[in-house]
């Protein structure tokens, strides 16, 4: 593997912390709840600011400067991160993050309603896109490595393979995002708009 920022399975999956800043502020400028939030998101063993927490607010910020600094300004922490960051706030490490840890893992409310900010679809587009970065970059030769990674590696099956048939309509989803976010890294790369991508196999 060429050295690049990131290995395969953080570099695909980083991006998609862009949305979820954009997310996180907006939520809080329109005043929703993080059980709202976290409503939108529902499907995996953790919410969404639950799983921040019990990442570190202090890992995502880091991480957040290093690709900030390597690949894009875009990846800045958000307004939310770096609030929680500079309070000391950093999730389940030290009991507070975006929720109160003290008496064990959060639980959010199921009843509070959605603040239907968090859209699903918009995070698989964002790791193909990112996956085909990866390929044009040349860290690897086959989607198929990008794809055993992120199930090795984070257990959770990889975009790619899923998408050969489907990958125009991602393209479409990345260019809503683009101008839903104003997030110039979202615009699909030149290796996913032509297709060809699919020829890495």
């Amino acid at each position: 593997l060429k050295d690049k920022p990131g290995f395969i399975c953080n570099r695909v999956t980083a991006p998609a912390q862009i949305y979820q800043n954009y997310v996180f502020d907006k939520a809080l400028d329109e005043g929703f709840t993080w059980d709202q939030l976290d409503n939108d998101s529902r499907g995996g063993p953790m919410s969404m600011t639950v799983l921040a927490d019990y990442v570190g607010i202090d890992t995502l910020y880091h991480g957040q400067i290093y690709y900030s600094q390597t690949l894009s300004p875009d990846f800045a922490p958000g307004k939310v991160i770096s609030q929680l960051f500079n309070e000391g706030k950093l999730g389940a490490k030290t009991g507070q993050g975006f929720r109160d840890w003290s008496k064990g893992r959060p639980k959010p409310d199921k009843t509070a309603g959605k603040a239907k900010l968090y859209n699903l679809k918009f995070p698989l587009a964002i790791m193909v896109n990112e996956a085909c970065r990866v390929l044009e970059e040349g860290i690897t030769t086959t989607y198929k490595i990008i794809d055993d990674t992120l199930m090795a590696g984070m257990n959770m099956p990889g975009p790619m393979a899923a998408n050969v048939k489907t990958w125009q309509n991602q393209v479409k989803v990345l260019e809503e995002l683009v101008e839903l976010t104003r997030k110039e890294y979202f615009k699909p790369c030149e290796l996913l708009t032509s297709g060809k991508w699919v020829e890495y196999i």
